[in-house]
């Protein structure tokens, strides 16, 4: 069980508020801190709202879980520091998050973590979740659940930061999804290095293979995205590759099986020589920080040559400077945090702190943790136990009524169904920083 997070009456919070879009400026957002002053009595209730949240902790999407579970703990202590959420008779509920399950990315425990916590722990909402496959069960669980008058007693809002696949929100209105559409962002931004760097040309490179997310995400879409904006593979022969998601996925990864490497991975010498003898201009290097890091190096060791050198999202973050900030120099990363203000400096300080990395997708497990606060005071919780399957109804019915919601860099737009167009930015390292070199919204 984890400790109740429990804190004084004085802090900082960000909050998600609805927000016009033609009038909010990239300046205005920088400037926007939100704090709240709440008085002695409510930090001191004995009331709390009880959530719950699951993920991979271990196994091969373990990095996900892991950064996804810290974020939150650090958030919800946050939001607890500031006095919590406050109840329709005006005290003040600390949020208690009694346990972060390792579900392993299976869609069995996944549901069972699910249906106990709404039978078995008077919870009042859940999150997390990691893998599309465990996100997928789930929610058609959840479907079927808000079908049966019977099963009302295992309905309760579920807020996911990870699970990637799109449109897997709109399987229940019991879900509400803050995840990116990385087939897009990416999209784009091949299409801005092809704008920026007309001297770049070709392309290759390698990935993580004991990743499932980064392997998959490298060859059925980071790949088609290059190729749709008119760059040229260079390497081993792909018959079938195209601009479209998945194209030639299959013959990529059979013809570039040695290209690639594992997280554990210390030497790079040959992953290296092989990707470069075909002298791309650019170079993809999908994997996280520790691989990404050793890839770099071996390429500075050996003094290549390259005109451009593109990260895997999650590696846009303070664990990568901190490993290898001179080797990462120059790399560019499109990303939806970066740390642009003083707010992402201090979520990404706290979730430091907790044992995780604030990154492209954990950086949504703490924008849930206020986007719940949002809606649970607006939904005005009464926190019994009696009301229970009420406030679910009321925190979920002021869930969907949220379009817009402010989040680490800026605004995040939600279509009614939990789906959500999130902001991003391309960053390139320069002495041991992120740097922001395009914001589409400027």
């Amino acid at each position: 069980m984890l400790k109740r997070l429990r804190g004084a009456c004085l802090g900082q919070r960000w909050g998600i508020e609805k927000l016009s879009f033609g009038r909010l400026t990239q300046a205005v957002i920088g400037s926007i801190i939100f704090v709240f002053f709440i008085n002695q009595g409510s930090a001191n209730s004995d009331r709390s709202i009880k959530v719950i949240g699951w993920g991979a902790l271990s196994g091969s999407y373990a990095d996900y879980g892991v950064n996804s579970r810290a974020a939150l703990i650090a958030a919800l202590e946050e939001i607890n520091l500031s006095g919590g959420v406050k109840l329709a008779d005006g005290a003040y509920a600390t949020i208690d998050l009694i346990a972060f399950e390792d579900t392993k990315c299976s869609e069995e425990k996944s549901i069972a973590v699910l249906n106990n916590a709404t039978t078995s722990q008077g919870i009042l909402a859940a999150f997390g979740g990691t893998c599309s496959s465990e996100c997928l069960g789930v929610f058609q669980e959840l479907n079927r659940y808000s079908q049966d008058v019977g099963s009302i007693d295992l309905l309760a809002p579920v807020l996911v930061d990870t699970c990637i696949r799109p449109g897997l929100a709109r399987i229940s209105d019991w879900v509400f999804r803050n995840v990116a559409n990385d087939i897009e962002i990416y999209d784009r931004f091949f299409e801005w290095i092809r704008e920026n760097y007309p001297e770049v040309k070709t392309f290759g490179g390698g990935v993580e293979l004991d990743d499932p997310r980064a392997y998959v995400y490298h060859t059925a879409v980071f790949v088609q995205m290059a190729l749709r904006n008119g760059f040229k593979w260079v390497g081993p022969v792909v018959k079938g590759a195209g601009p479209n998601v998945k194209q030639g996925m299959k013959a990529l990864q059979a013809a570039t099986v040695n290209h690639n490497w594992r997280k554990t991975e210390t030497d790079f010498r040959s992953q290296v020589i092989r990707i470069t003898k075909h002298k791309p201009d650019m170079i993809l290097v999908i994997g996280h920080s520790r691989s990404t890091c050793g890839f770099v190096t071996e390429l500075r060791k050996q003094n290549i040559d390259v005109k451009l050198i593109v990260g895997f999202s999650p590696v846009a973050s303070r664990e990568s400077l901190d490993r290898c900030g001179q080797e990462l120099e120059g790399m560019l990363v499109p990303t939806t945090f970066a740390e642009m203000s003083s707010e992402g400096k201090h979520a990404a300080a706290k979730v430091v702190s907790h044992g995780g990395v604030l990154n492209h997708q954990s950086a949504a497990a703490w924008e849930n943790a206020f986007f719940f606060l949002r809606a649970a005071q607006e939904a005005k919780l009464m926190a019994r136990e009696d009301t229970l399957l009420e406030d679910r109804l009321r925190l979920k019915q002021a869930l969907a009524k949220t379009t817009h919601m402010l989040g680490l860099i800026g605004p995040i737009a939600r279509d009614g169904v939990g789906e959500v167009i999130r902001p991003y930015v391309i960053v390139r390292a320069v002495n041991g920083q992120w740097l922001v070199v395009y914001d589409p919204r400027s």
